[in-house]
Parts: C-alpha cells; structure tokens; sequence
C-alpha cells in the first residue's frame, strides 16, 4: 500500500530544478514616461544570476490571446539579479525587473499585458500577466 502512496505522489509532484514566477509589482506609465514591472523567479539551486534565455519578458496586444517576446533595447530595460536564499527555505529567489520607455519614453504600442516566462531544463513557468495598460 505505502508503494502505490508513493508512486501516486511522485505522479503529481515532481521536485526539479526547473523555476517557478511570481508576479510582483507594476508601475504604469504615462506616455512620454516610465514604467516597470517587477517579478521573482524562484528555484532549488542558487547557480548564476538568470539570463534572458531563462527569464524572457513577453507582450500581448490582443489581450492574452498570443504572446510575443520582448527585446532588450534602450527602451525595454531588463535587470536580472543574482539568486539569493529564501531563509527558511531550500528555495533562492532572483528579482527581475523590466523598465518601459528608458529612452524615449511610452509609447502607445507599449501598452498591453506582459508576463515573465521563466524556462528550465523541463518546464516552463508564467507569472500571472502585468496589465500595463494606458493609467490615463
């Protein structure tokens, strides 16, 4: 009876390494402005800070239905941040955050929902989606 337990867990739950998103804060921006978003991405190993193939920010202008990935560029700003122990806790935690309008500003086309996609050897994981929608 304990193996079937055991397998049936295992079946359900799998620990990998593979990360795990959190949506954070947002801060909207005018046009003309700035803005930004801010998730975490959580995993079991403190290895290097993430890189862009691991946490990729991505943009959907018709309102969830398909999402395309967003380049860094002088207006599109991504800081990602060494991992770090989760006291308490087997977890370490990166802060990663995506700046709008370093340059120029917002722009219309700015607008939308943004999510983080963090990417591991075997899964993938979203944070719940950033409405950065137009504050006016």
């Amino acid at each position: 009876m304990l193996a079937r337990r055991t397998s049936f867990v295992s079946l359900i739950y799998e620990d990998t390494n593979d990360p795990v998103a959190l949506a954070v804060q947002t801060d909207r921006g005018v046009i003309g402005g700035t803005g930004s978003m801010t998730a975490h991405i959580y995993r079991n190993s403190a290895a290097s800070t993430p890189t862009a193939t691991e946490a990729r920010w991505e943009l959907s202008t018709d309102d969830g239905d398909t999402y395309s990935t967003v380049s860094a560029d002088s207006d599109h700003v991504f800081a990602y941040g060494a991992f770090i122990a989760v006291p308490g806790t087997s977890r370490y935690k990166s802060i990663v955050t995506h700046t709008i309008g370093g340059s120029s500003g917002i722009v219309v086309g700015d607008y939308g929902l943004y999510r983080l996609r963090a990417t591991g050897t075997e899964d993938r994981d979203y944070t719940r989606t950033f409405d950065f929608s137009d504050p006016a």
